[in-house]
This record gives C-alpha cells, structure tokens and sequence, in this order.
C-alpha cells in the first residue's frame, strides 16, 4: 500500500481578479499574491480553537481568583475602618482632622488658626497630640471646661 500523502497546513486560493469565475481559481501551497485567500486544514484549526479556548477558561480563572482576592482584601478593609471608627468612639475631626503646630508671638496669641474662624467659632475644642497621626486613634475623654 502506497504511503499517504501529507497534505499542507494551510494553502492559499488564488484568482486572477474578482471576477475570476471559480474554474478561474487555483491554489498554491506558498502565499503569491496580496489578494491570495489562505485556508488552514480543518483538524489544525480544531486543534488551534481547542488550544485558545483552554487559555480563555486558564484567564477566566486567575481572574476571578483576583477578584475573589480584591474582594476579600476590601472586606478586610472595611473591617479595619469600622474598628478604627469604634476606637475613636464616634469623634468627629474638625477640618477633617488637620493638625496645626501651636507658636505663640510675643503677646500670647496663636496665630495659626488663622482662617479657620468660621469653622472654630463656637465650638468646644479639644487640644491633643497630633505627632504622628496618634490624635486620630484617641479616645475623646469628656472633660467639663475650668471656669
């Protein structure tokens, strides 16, 4: 018995022009012209979707475990936020908490909370240390004002 042939991976058709009539068309194993219409074999093709489809359903998976990860890491955040609300007992921050560096000029006055009037003005205000951030994890203590 004869050996099979091995049929190419791919040909290309080629015509003459468009209106090349199908008797017109032929084929070649090589790509000769522009306008050459390359074919692959079936079971090449098969293989070739069976293998992009593996790597779809490969990406679709990573990315749901990313977003199952995103999604546990911003629980854990919430979580975390809520804690740091509970330690702080509910404390509103004036101006969003903004800290200022007290100086005093030669009579006394401070100076540095110059253009927060409107903010300030009739409020009761409690001075705590700023340095590092910590004011935002205290614990307001009420305490009545010294006459």
């Amino acid at each position: 018995m004869a050996d099979k042939p091995e049929w190419p991976e791919r040909i290309y058709l080629q015509r003459e022009d468009d209106d090349a009539s199908p008797e017109e068309t032929t084929w070649c194993r090589d790509k000769i012209n522009d306008s050459d219409i390359e074919y692959v074999r079936a079971d090449l093709r098969d293989t070739q979707l069976g293998e992009r489809d593996k790597r779809i359903a490969e990406l679709e998976a990573g990315a749901a475990w990313d977003l199952r990860r995103q999604t546990e890491q911003n629980q854990r955040i919430d979580e975390l936020e809520a804690q740091v609300r509970e330690l702080q007992g509910g404390q509103q921050f004036l101006m969003n908490g903004a800290r200022f560096k007290l100086t005093f000029n030669a009579s006394g006055q401070v100076g540095c909370f110059a253009g927060y009037e409107s903010d300030l003005s009739g409020r009761w205000v409690a001075l705590v240390d700023a340095t590092d951030n910590q004011h935002c994890a205290a614990t307001p203590q009420a305490q009545e004002p010294k006459p």
